[in-house]
C-alpha cells in the first residue's frame, strides 16, 4: 500500500467507481473535502435482513482492510473506524483477527437497533454529533464497506467491479424469502398480474374519462406495461431463477 492521498484518489476516478451504499455517488468526490479526520465504514445493513456486507467481509477480509486504509489515506485522515452492528459476533471475530495489521484503523460496534445502518443515525452513535448537510462538516467521510472492498480491487488488483458508465454490474444480493419450495413463483405471477391490472386499468379509466384523449391514453397504457413489466423482471428474474435451480435439483 504505497499509494498516497493524490494517487488515490486519481486511481479512484479513473476507476469510475461509485459508491455501493445505494445512492450511486462517484466515490472520489468525497475525498475532495479538507479537514478530514476519521472516515466511517459502514458495515451496519440498515434493514434486519440484510447480510451482503456480512459475507463480503468475511470472505474477503484481507481486500476490505486494504481498501479501508486507502480511503482513510484519500481522505487525509488519522485513523479509520469500521462499524458493525454487536449481534454480527461473527463478523467481528473475522475483522478482530485481521485488524492490528493496521495501526490506523479500529473496530466500533454499534446496537443493533433500526435504522443502526443510516448514515445520520450511524455517525450519532459512534461520534454522538448531528450535521446539517454533509458528514464533512464534522470532520467525517462515511463509505459502505463494499465500497471499501471495490477500492482495493481496482487500485490494488486493477478489477474495479463496475464498468458501463460506472453503473454496477456485479453485486451480491440478500434473499429473506424461503426459495426451496419454490414458493416465489406464485408470488412472482401474483405482482406481474398485478402490474398487468394496474396498467389496463389505468388505460380503460382514462379512455372513459376523457375519450378524446384515447392516444394519450394509448401511450400511457403502453408506458405503464412496459416500464412495470420490465421492473418485474430486473427484481424478479434473479429470484425466480433460484427457486427454479432450488425446486428441480
Amino acid at each position: 500500500l504505497k499509494l498516497d492521498r493524490k494517487q488515490v484518489i486519481q486511481e479512484v476516478l479513473d476507476s469510475g467507481l461509485r459508491g455501493r451504499g445505494g445512492a450511486g455517488f462517484p466515490t472520489y468526490i468525497k475525498y475532495g473535502a479538507e479537514g478530514i479526520h476519521t472516515v466511517l465504514i459502514n458495515a451496519c445493513e440498515c434493514e434486519p435482513y440484510l447480510n451482503t456486507d456480512f459475507v463480503e467481509i468475511k470472505n474477503q477480509v484481507t481486500t476490505f482492510l486494504k481498501g479501508v486504509e486507502l480511503l482513510r489515506r484519500a481522505a487525509n485522515a488519522t485513523k479509520a473506524i469500521v462499524a458493525t452492528k454487536k449481534t454480527k459476533k461473527e463478523l467481528i471475530d473475522v475483522i478482530k483477527a485481521e485488524i492490528g495489521n493496521y495501526e490506523n484503523i479500529e473496530l466500533k460496534t454499534v446496537k443493533d437497533v433500526y435504522p443502526a445502518g443510516w448514515e445520520r443515525t450511524l455517525i450519532w452513535n459512534v461520534f454522538k454529533k448531528d450535521y446539517k448537510a454533509l458528514p464533512s462538516e464534522i470532520g467525517v467521510i462515511v463509505n459502505n464497506a463494499d465500497t471499501a472492498i471495490a477500492v482495493a480491487k481496482a487500485l490494488l488488483d486493477g478489477t474495479p467491479e463496475q464498468a458501463l458508465y460506472g453503473f454496477l454490474l456485479k453485486h451480491i444480493v440478500s434473499i429473506t424469502e424461503m426459495v426451496k419450495s419454490g414458493k416465489e413463483f406464485p408470488y412472482a405471477l401474483f405482482f406481474i398480474s398485478y402490474v398487468l391490472f394496474k396498467s389496463t386499468a389505468s388505460f380503460f379509466i382514462l379512455l372513459f374519462i376523457v375519450p378524446k384523449l384515447y392516444v394519450l391514453s394509448l401511450i400511457l397504457f403502453l408506458y405503464l406495461a412496459l416500464s412495470l413489466i420490465f421492473s418485474a423482471i430486473i427484481y424478479l428474474a434473479p429470484v425466480i431463477a433460484l427457486s427454479i435451480s432450488l425446486t428441480f435439483s
